[in-house]
């Protein structure tokens, strides 16, 4: 049934219901009615046997049950098409009812399915209603009214007392003499509150409604004009729309003629609506002091909204413009109502696709200015250049300046710029000038405590690892240069210089956590002022180890180098080689080395694109 039941909600079950009876005279025959519809069944027409369960309400949804249940059981269906014969008796009485039937598919049992909307029952019953009561006489009926009860029309009669009409064809209600064509309302009418030629006039205590014909000898044309009078008839305000050559105005003002008073409001035959302004020039055109400027030299075709403040404007442009698409612009204008500075958002397409720009300069097209920033549609925005080749590309080319900054003058630990990457870099910094001395990446730092670049991790650099100074006896020529020892190995170092005991010995104290961090020992000894036979006599235990072989009081240098053995290292390691992954196959730190293209690199990018608009 749930089946039955959809269907039957989504056709709406055409159904008709009619009387089975005729009438004749002024008698009723009868309130049997006949019910056809059509029923389906997984979405054909049904042939079978159904039970029906009928009732009335007063309302589509929820109210009250005014008739039935009057169940037929068994009515025959065929190719969906049934008919049956259901009572409800004098039920219809003028008011709106609705009929709520039930189905179910299996005869004689089971539960019935309600079909869904309930269906509004036509007039056809309903009329019987209006037969029966044509038939009662006089004394049948109750609620007489006293003037009626003999049967003569005892109401008149009519009183045209407030009804007057003059030999110039004006007509009054309440009003003598009338003064237009059609003049309601008796209250003074002074002559300012008329404006020639009037055609209809209604006058209460303090208000006038005035319909103007049109006057081509006196613009403007036709008007209608809400006056607020006073009580001898004299105008107080006059609030109008009228017509003047091809346009239509509203106007507010103390003046009798509808075009002595300011627009408000004014819209002309193109469809264009003006707030403001007499002259719209666009198809919304909203001005505050009815700034005047050059419009030719402003405006850009295709304006659709126009806002005017004292100075500025606001403007709508819409699509149609070639390769630029809708455009937002605030443009500035001097007291000559030239165009000074024009800011613009507009979206266009070229080659790469669709886009969106902003653009600053003089020019009243937005597109020929300047662009100081883009969108692509893929979100690439770029400051500086039109073809950003990362998510925010920012370039600049004057010299001496700063592209990015980033600061943080909050106390703490705060963050000045943060870069992350879960593959990849976090942090790219790269310096593509041959000459002078450049910068990928520069860190700058003041306190004693602090570092100008820190690595929480390895360190590692493809090129040679140096300390730089002014030089030490030429600091306003040179730099000074000093460069790191490489080792395949992380290695820690110590050395210092002791002096020999009366034995020629020597014990050396290493720092407390030498043991925790260091591994695999190597040992170097020089003796100072004299050769001697120096050896190891007790190798590092707790952190000390012993010299030994030389005269007493001799001076001996040492030096202790030791391979990395901290936590750090112990569990990331500290890889002598490392093969490339697939990805990376082919490809190089320093292509150039190597004799190979730039694209042959392993950073993120070789070159940046020069395509900028400036």
């Amino acid at each position: 049934m749930n089946t039955l039941r959809h269907r039957a909600a989504a056709a709406a079950i055409a159904a008709l219901l009619v009387g089975t009876t005729s009438f004749s005279g002024t008698t009723p025959d009868g309130t049997s009615l006949t019910y056809q519809g059509r029923l389906f069944e997984s979405g054909a027409p049904m042939t079978g046997q159904v039970d029906a369960r009928f009732r009335v309400f007063d309302q589509p949804v929820g109210g009250t049950l005014v008739a039935g249940p009057v169940t037929r059981t068994g009515i025959d269906v065929n190719g969906g098409i049934f008919a049956t014969d259901v009572d409800f008796g004098p039920i219809f009485v003028g008011a709106e009812r609705w009929l709520q039937i039930d189905v179910r598919s299996s005869p004689g049992g089971g539960a019935y399915e309600s079909l869904s909307p309930r269906q509004l029952i036509t007039p056809a019953p309903t009329s019987q209603f209006a037969m029966v009561a044509g038939s009662m006489a006089w004394n049948d009926i109750s609620g007489i009214p006293a003037g009626f009860a003999d049967g003569t029309d005892d109401e008149g009669p009519w009183d045209f007392s407030g009804f007057s009409a003059v030999a110039n064809r004006n007509v009054g209600i309440f009003a003598d003499p009338p003064q237009t064509l059609l003049h309601i309302g008796n209250s003074p009418v002074g002559s300012p509150l008329l404006t020639p030629p009037s055609d209809l006039l209604i006058r209460t205590q303090t208000a006038v409604v005035e319909l103007v014909s049109s006057d081509v000898t006196t613009r403007p044309g036709s008007t209608i004009s809400f006056k607020g009078a006073d009580a001898s008839g004299d105008l107080i305000d006059h609030w109008a729309l009228f017509r003047y050559d091809t346009s239509l105005y509203f106007s507010y003002g103390p003046g009798v003629g509808p075009d002595f008073n300011p627009v408000m409001m004014a819209l002309s035959s193109a469809g264009h609506l003006g707030v403001g302004t007499f002259d719209p020039v666009s198809i919304l055109h909203l001005a505050n002091d009815n700034v005047t400027f050059d419009s030719p030299a402003v405006l850009t075709e295709h304006t659709d909204l126009l806002v005017v403040s004292q100075d500025a404007l606001l403007e709508l442009v819409s699509t149609g413009q070639g390769s630029v698409g809708s455009t937002l612009s605030l443009k500035e204008v001097d007291g000559a109502g030239s165009l000074h500075n024009h800011w613009a958002i507009f979206r266009r397409t070229d080659v790469d696709g669709a886009r969106l720009d902003l653009s600053f300069g003089q020019d009243r097209a937005a597109s020929n200015n300047p662009r100081i920033l883009s969108i692509l549609a893929d979100g690439r925005i770029g400051m500086g250049t039109t073809n950003p080749f990362a998510k925010v590309d920012v370039r600049r080319f004057d010299p001496s300046s700063t592209t990015i900054s980033g600061r943080s003058d909050g106390t703490g630990a705060g963050v000045g710029v943060l870069g992350s990457a879960s593959t990849g870099y976090g942090v790219y910094g790269e310096a593509t000038g041959n000459s002078g001395v450049n910068y990928g990446v520069f860190g700058e730092a003041s306190g004693s405590a602090s570092y100008a670049v820190f690595a929480a991790g390895r360190l590692a650099a493809s090129g040679t690892k140096s300390f730089v100074i002014d030089h030490p006896t030429r600091p306003e020529e040179e730099f000074l240069f000093h460069y790191s020892t490489e080792s395949p190995q992380p290695q820690n170092a110590y050395n210092g210089v002791v002096t020999l005991n009366q034995a020629g010995r020597a014990t050396v104290e290493l720092p407390d956590y030498f043991a925790a961090i260091n591994t695999d020992f190597r040992y170097q000894l020089t003796a100072i002022g004299e050769p001697a036979l120096l050896y190891i006599a007790e190798e590092i235990l707790n952190n000390q180890f012993v010299i030994a072989g030389g005269t007493p009081g001799m001076k001996v240098s040492w030096e202790v180098k030791a391979q990395r053995s901290d936590l750090y290292v112990q569990r990331m390691g500290a890889p002598e080689s490392l093969r490339k992954s697939p990805e990376l196959q082919g490809r190089y730190l320093m292509p150039g080395l190597y004799d190979q293209p730039a694209d042959k690199g392993i950073r993120p990018h070789q070159a940046i694109s020069e395509e900028v608009t400036r």
